[in-house]
């Protein structure tokens, strides 16, 4: 469960952030700079437990970002953002880690210092809003930003 939890937590993270056009993307990649702490996390329709989700973090540096479950890396890539859509969308790129080689589908929403996010870890179909169900193989996250 662990395993599929860091798969999990990898694909939302790695989708959460950038928009593609340049005065938003500019915006929304600067504020989403730095560490995020997951908060909640639901799996196609099921939540997930906060202790098995508490030390894991997404840290954004520029357009790469890299998942971590305590101090061990599981997942990183890039990430791609297009804030002229709504919802805003972002499409992650897995380049090391679990789920290597991946390119999942997400919408997000960044509001401060909340960071929510949705994303389909198959890659086939992005979602249109910010929940999961039953064998959809998407994830829902809520990240805070973590204090310095």
């Amino acid at each position: 469960m662990s395993h599929r939890v860091a798969v999990l937590c990898t694909a939302l993270v790695v989708a959460v952030f950038a928009p593609a056009r340049a005065a938003d993307e500019k915006d929304d990649k600067k504020a989403a700079q730095g560490t995020w702490e997951y908060e909640t996390l639901e799996w196609n329709g099921k939540k997930i437990p906060f202790n098995q989700i508490k030390m894991t973090t997404v840290t954004f540096d520029g357009d790469k970002f890299a998942i971590k479950i305590g101090d061990k890396v599981t997942s990183s890539g890039t990430h791609k953002f297009d804030s002229t859509k709504s919802p805003k969308t972002f499409d992650a790129t897995v380049t090391d880690g679990e789920g290597r080689g991946t390119t999942m589908l997400g919408i997000y929403k960044l509001e401060g210092d909340s960071l929510t996010g949705c994303i389909n870890l198959t890659g086939r179909e992005r979602p249109t809003e910010f929940k999961t169900t039953e064998n959809s193989e998407t994830v829902l996250m809520t990240a805070k930003r973590a204090k310095k």
